[in-house]
């Protein structure tokens, strides 16, 4: 497979319509605000999940004692 650099000094109209048509910018622009909405829901989700399951089994250490 052969891959293709584009230097900018390089660049004509044809290659730069090429390279936006297969290039986008969109993730790499809201990775921050992505990850700034949902790294705490997830994290707020699996602490929930670690506590609940150390509950339960406290509950039931408790139970056999």
């Amino acid at each position: 497979m052969k891959m293709a650099f584009f230097e900018e000094y390089k660049l004509n109209t044809e290659q730069n319509k090429a390279m936006m048509a297969v290039i986008s910018d969109t993730g790499r622009r809201f990775a921050p605000l992505m990850g700034l909405i949902i790294s705490p829901i997830y994290v707020g989700l699996c602490f929930g999940v670690c506590v609940t399951i150390a509950n339960i089994l406290k509950t039931f250490k408790e139970l056999d004692e």
